[in-house]
């Protein structure tokens, strides 16, 4: 399924994109499931462990069938964030070769990992602040992968089996800033958290939706212009 979060009349709730367009899902399973009380966040349908791809299309199938559908569907709402508030977004650096050699910096068999604070989370079409001071901002368009369960000590064969789903995250960074702060010793973190600097959405596809991951393509526009085209391959950040 591709779910969204989104905010109506000062109401927050989860929507199923579908091909009729978008239906209030929180609503719908009310409806069609009256047990499931966990669909009012996407994080919460997470924490759940319901197969939402199962009981999500039951749902739609159930309110095609009765003629509801139609009554579910939302116009006129702010999107948000998708997955509201996660314990932690993890970035990977120097994550492909290509990157690696136009920033003329060195290798590690360590990735490095660095935090984007969940903070400075916008929506998707959220306009960027730029920082108050001189600086280059650089986009970076970024695979999200989606935590679905509580995951340590794992093997890198088990991994599937721990994600929920994907989504984009644009990994704004604040250039100048990074390269002083890597010439002190200090983390990325700081160059990469300014107020906005984290893009997200517009949904999560779900993993079963998804299908095979490496070979999506990926692009970011900025004022409706494409500045940067890549696969999937290529990029990789986890909630």
């Amino acid at each position: 399924m591709k779910l969204i979060t989104y905010e109506k009349n000062g109401t927050r709730g989860v929507g199923a994109t579908i091909s009729e367009g978008v239906i209030n899902l929180t609503a719908a399973l009310a409806e069609t499931h009256p047990d499931v009380t966990d669909a009012d966040s996407v994080i919460h349908i997470i924490e759940s462990g319901m197969d939402i791809d199962a009981v999500g299309g039951a749902c739609i199938d159930e309110i095609r069938e009765s003629g509801t559908l139609k009554s579910h569907l939302i116009t006129g709402y702010k999107l948000l964030p998708p997955v509201m508030r996660p314990s932690k977004i993890l970035a990977l650096a120097l994550n492909y070769q290509e990157h690696i050699d136009e920033t003329n910096l060195k290798f590690f068999d360590e990735p490095i990992v660095f935090a984007k604070y969940p903070s400075n989370m916008i929506a998707d079409g959220d306009e960027i602040e730029l920082p108050p001071f001189e600086q280059k901002v650089d986009e970076e368009c970024e695979l999200a992968v989606v935590i679905g369960k509580d995951a340590r000590n794992i093997l890198p064969s088990e991994a599937d089996d721990y994600i929920f789903g994907y989504t984009i995250c644009n990994d704004v960074s604040a250039r100048n800033r990074q390269r002083e702060r890597l010439n002190m010793g200090q983390p990325y973190s700081y160059a990469k958290n300014f107020a906005t600097f984290c893009p997200m959405g517009p949904w999560v596809v779900t993993k079963k939706k998804v299908g095979d991951p490496p070979n999506l393509a990926m692009s970011v526009r900025i004022n409706g212009k494409i500045t940067r085209e890549c696969d999937a391959s290529r990029c990789l950040l986890s909630l």
